[in-house]
């Protein structure tokens, strides 16, 4: 669904050379509310969108440029979804969640980003290969981590599959 700029809510003081003429009422409500506001930030958007659908998952760039840029950039996710529910996609879903809403992101935002989908499903797959690494991170737990690598490429493959109408 797409979001579109209307009246009212958020004011913005507007200026002409330097000179006020008044405050500009606008909701801030769609993704392009914050450019629509301050077109000299159009690059830094472009900036944020590319470091974001390409950080390390657990990295803190996800949560700042959130903070920082809420409309611009499409934040929604739905988690890692998956057509149908079996006990490994079940328990997998919540590893893997982080990885899934950097998926998410990279999707709803590859327009601003320029990244194409197959970098994007990569570094999904990067991700959760490495949430594996970090959750199962002592010796011990290799059985684990081995089993956490194939759940990654089963969530990787149907990505590959059946994401393209997500595109």
């Amino acid at each position: 669904m797409k979001k579109f700029v209307t009246a009212a809510v958020l004011a913005a003081s507007v200026s002409v050379g330097g000179v006020g003429i008044g405050t500009l009422n606008v909701e801030a409500a769609g993704p392009a509310a914050d450019a629509f506001l301050a077109p000299s930030v159009r690059p830094a958007i472009r900036r944020a969108a590319r470091i974001v659908t390409m950080e390390r998952v657990y990295g803190s760039n996800y949560r700042i440029y959130k903070a920082r840029y809420p409309r611009a950039l499409d934040w929604d996710n739905n988690g890692c979804s998956v057509p149908f529910s079996v006990p490994i996609t079940d328990f997998y879903r919540g590893v893997f969640q982080k990885s899934c809403d950097r998926h998410d992101f990279g999707y709803r935002n590859h327009g601003k980003s320029g990244y194409d989908r197959l970098s994007v499903d990569n570094r999904f797959k990067s991700n959760m290969q490495y949430q594996c690494v970090v959750r199962y991170d002592d010796p011990w737990d290799l059985p684990a981590r081995a089993l956490c690598y194939v759940a990654a490429d089963k969530f990787y493959d149907a990505v590959r599959l059946f994401g393209g109408g997500s595109w």
